[in-house]
This record gives structure tokens, sequence and C-alpha cells, in this order.
């Protein structure tokens, strides 16, 4: 089940976060904009030529990893295509999370990109089965999303970039464009745009007085984004391999409406719950703080 381009692919894009977190840890990145943007941009697009040339070499147009990954008998072919839509977009929210000056939200996504090889190597030994490997491989998706999210709700300035780096739409400009000239778009707008027109401009309405007010915005993109990736992966949690031919049934007679319905019931859930959290946004944070704090004590 595991394939020799996967694995090295896992490598290339692995180590493209463990570099950017050595280097925001250590505070390493270059002081001039221009000299950052193109070291982000050498880290970005070299890690794209990698992956390229590992797929010229050892890629496999039966065997490739999205395509020839076996998913339950009981998702339907409407369900495995949104659960793909879901792990397409976190790989671009990847690279995204490269480009934030923050080494917790450079390292997010590396759990992620090795739990893959890892489970694919426990179906391949037979000690998981596949229902297995997309359950643990999605949580790990999902809690990449997390830690970034908590960084943002403890972090209001943090909150600023990382909306401004997230909101260029690269899943749709992709289409139109090579993996190269995407990586080249992306750095530019996020280490360029946004440090010279974007954050400026929002930092024009924030002050001292609304760093609740951002932090309390951050913490209902959190819920809304988190349960849209609940709804990605819904099927893989919610359907069981006795049920296989009912939800097949129900799929085709609904027309693909029940993942229309899906996001009916998933916005009956989370707006209730975004206007709760809105208001105990700052006991939230307050809780956070202090457990922050009362760890650095801890080791001190």
């Amino acid at each position: 089940m595991i394939w020799p381009e996967f694995r090295l692919h896992s490598i290339a894009f692995g180590t493209r976060h463990v570099i950017t977190t050595v280097l925001s840890l250590n505070n390493l990145w270059p002081q001039n904009l221009w000299l950052h943007a193109l070291t982000r941009a050498v880290i970005v697009v070299g890690t794209i030529q990698v992956a390229s040339i590992i797929t010229k070499k050892w890629g496999c147009r039966e065997k490739r990893t999205t395509n020839a990954m076996p998913y339950p008998k009981s998702v339907t072919p409407e369900q495995e295509q949104e659960v793909k839509s879901g792990y397409t977009r976190a790989q671009f929210s990847a690279t995204k999370a490269c480009q934030l000056p923050d080494a917790t939200m450079n390292f997010a996504p590396l759990l992620g990109i090795q739990m893959a090889p890892l489970l694919m190597t426990l179906v391949r030994k037979g000690k998981a089965t596949s229902y297995t490997y997309h359950r643990v491989y999605s949580a790990s998706l999902f809690l990449g999303y997390v830690m970034v999210f908590i960084r943002m709700i403890m972090e209001p300035h943090l909150a600023v970039v990382a909306f401004a780096v997230m909101s260029l739409p690269t899943s749709k400009i992709r289409k139109y464009t090579s993996p190269v000239v995407l990586g080249v778009v992306q750095v530019f707008f996020s280490m360029i745009v946004c440090p010279l027109l974007i954050n400026p401009f929002l930092e024009m309405f924030i002050s001292d007085a609304n760093q609740d007010l951002i932090s309390r915005l951050a913490l209902i993109a959190a819920v809304v984004t988190c349960a849209r990736q609940c709804e990605y992966y819904r099927p893989l949690f919610m359907a069981t391999e006795s049920s296989a031919s009912k939800q097949l049934s129900m799929s085709n007679d609904a027309g693909g409406l029940s993942f229309t319905s899906g996001i009916g019931n998933a916005a009956e859930f989370v707006f209730p719950l975004a206007a709760i959290l809105y208001v105990g946004a700052p006991k939230l944070m307050s809780m956070l703080q202090e457990y922050s704090e009362h760890g650095l004590q801890t080791e001190l």
C-alpha cells in the first residue's frame, strides 16, 4: 500500500516544515523583506521541484497515492470525492502554513504528513485496516487546523497575518496554472503583498481596545472551519460496513443532495455554537493564558 513515490514525497514535504520550523524557532529568517520572501520562495518552490522530479522517476499513473488508496466499502463514490477534497485542501493549507511567522503554525501540518506513511506501513503489515487509516489520517489533519487556530486565538496579531495569508484561494487558482507558478504567487502574496498592503490596512483598525474582538473572531473562524472539516470527513466516522448498500441507495435516490443536507445540519450546529463561543471567548482566552503562564513558571 505504500509506494516509493509517496514515501519520497512525504520526506520532501516533511523536510519543508522542519526547515521552516527551525528557522522560525531560532529567528533565523532574513530581516530584509525581499530577501525573506526569496528564502521562503526557495523552500516552497524547491520542494515542489523536488516532488516533480520524484514523480517523474518513481510515479505511476495506475498507483498514485490518491487514486490507489483504498477506501472502506461503506463509503460511496460521492463521499469518497468529498473526503479527497478535504485532503487536497489540507495540502494547500500546509503550504500556506509554511509562510506564517510562527514556529507552531509551521510545524502543525507535519503531523498529517508523517502520519500517512506510518499508517500505510501498518496497513501493509496487516496491523490496521483502511478504515483505521482514513480515520486516523483525517484526525491528524484536523488537529493541524486546531493547532493553528489555538495560536491565532492566543496571539491576535498572528490572527491578522494568518487571515490575510489564508485568504488566497489556492485550490481554485491551481486549476489554471502550474504548481511552481502557484508557489511563487503564494509566496509573493504572503511575503510581499500582505506585509506592505494588507496588514498595514488591517492594523489601522486594530488597537489594544479591540484585541479581544479579534480573538473572538478568530475563535468563530476556528469553529466554522473545523465544522467544515468534520463535514468532509463525516462519512469515515458515521458509516459502517453493514450500511454500505443502504448508503449507496440513499445517495442515488437523493441525487447527490445528501452532502448539501449535511452542510445544512452542520450550519444549524455551528452558528449557535459560534455565538456561544463569541460570548465566552474572553474566559477561554484567560484560561489558555493562565495555563501558558503556569507552564512557563513550572519550567523555570
